[in-house]
């Protein structure tokens, strides 16, 4: 397990000396697509800023990609829940205590607050992906979520 461990960190630290600005766009738009990652996604924004702290790349090119790749990601999770998020809650809520009544609330909630709750949201781990899907199934527009996910992603 830990050699896997050690492998993956050698070719992650090769990917990103070789290509930083790709691999971090890959990586970061990877997993705010809901895809999980061998490594945290935070551990990828840390070796970014490693990186640009020693000088093999931009810090405000590493900031821009960042951004756009996790709004990007954000994206493309919003709209797949969409077409699939609805049924899946509807067959696997109940695994995780979510009543009609509690998705009701929950839906609710994101609505009235929903730039707000998304961009402060985005700061609680785990919630990036959970709250991708909340607003699309409690129907926040597109322009409005976009707009909170890159503010957050920018900071």
């Amino acid at each position: 397990m830990f050699g896997f461990l050690q492998a993956l960190g050698d070719v992650l630290l090769a990917l990103f000396a070789a290509n930083p600005y790709p691999a971090l766009a890959l990586l970061i738009g990877i997993e705010e697509s809901g895809l999980p990652l061998p490594i945290p996604g935070d551990l990828v924004l840390v070796h970014a800023g490693a990186q640009a702290s020693l000088g093999a790349a931009s810090p405000v090119v590493l900031g821009a990609v960042g951004a756009a790749a996790a709004t990007l990601g954000a994206s493309v999770l919003y709209w797949l829940a969409r077409w699939f998020g609805r049924p899946l809650i509807d067959r696997f809520g109940g695994l995780l205590r979510l009543t009609p009544e509690r998705r009701a609330r929950v839906e609710r909630w994101v609505q009235d607050r929903a730039v707000l709750a998304i961009a402060g949201g985005r700061f609680i781990p785990g919630m990036r992906v959970v709250l991708s899907v909340a607003a699309r199934l409690a129907r926040v527009p597109f322009a409005r979520f976009v707009a909170a996910v890159a503010i957050a992603a920018s900071l």
